[in-house]
């Protein structure tokens, strides 16, 4: 569970830090293609420290997949990263606070319980 619980985090909380560091490629690139695109992400350290704790996310997830049910560790891991992904940008001050985001929230965690209970 904790494998579980890792990689939920992992790819929660980065994903909107991972956002905020990419602000700016449109800008800093224009018209210069794709390779220029890589090369300004690639030199940006609010972008690659997310992203390597993200793909650490990963390894976490292959992890639980090697110590859990399959048919509990694959949609409660994707589950919980949703509701950390929204944890992390009300956190960061996005605007999440919409009533359909909270009750998504409610409706996500409430599913996580049950399928925890039912396994």
């Amino acid at each position: 569970m904790e494998w579980i619980i890792a990689a939920s985090v992992l790819w929660g909380a980065t994903t909107p830090l991972i956002r905020r560091g990419s602000l700016g490629v449109e800008d800093a690139v224009v018209s210069r293609g794709k390779v220029a695109e890589l090369v300004w992400l690639a030199t940006r350290w609010q972008y690659i420290a997310p992203l390597a704790l993200n793909f650490c996310g990963s390894l976490a997830f292959v992890r639980a997949l090697q110590t859990a049910d399959l048919a509990l560790a694959s949609p409660l891991t994707n589950a919980l990263a949703l509701m950390f992904t929204w944890l992390m940008g009300w956190a960061l001050g996005e605007n999440v606070s919409d009533p359909y985001s909270m009750a998504g929230v409610a409706l996500v965690a409430l599913g996580s319980t049950l399928c925890v209970m039912s396994s």
